[in-house]
């Protein structure tokens, strides 16, 4: 089995930890916090859809937005809000 290890429980770290799980790899994922204050928190922790070009970069953030709706049904405390 192929393992990855990621680094950091914010958004991407998180996506990137899921994909990874996803995929079929072994996944350790740490963080140096009990919750999430890291990098993404300070950048505000979100995934915008407002205010994105027409085209391949709304199609992304949209697809972005859908992901995190997923994980947050499976993983309490992942503060998911859809406003």
């Amino acid at each position: 089995m192929h393992r990855v290890v990621v680094v950091g429980g914010g958004v991407l770290g998180m996506m990137h930890a899921a994909a990874a799980r996803h995929r079929g790899y072994q996944v350790t994922h740490l963080e140096r916090e009990a919750g999430s204050r890291g990098a993404t928190v300070r950048n505000f922790g979100l995934v915008w859809v407002s205010g994105r070009a027409p085209g391949a970069e709304l199609a992304l953030a949209l697809r972005a937005r859908a992901l995190w709706e997923e994980l947050a049904a499976v993983v309490p405390g992942t503060g998911f809000r859809p406003h």
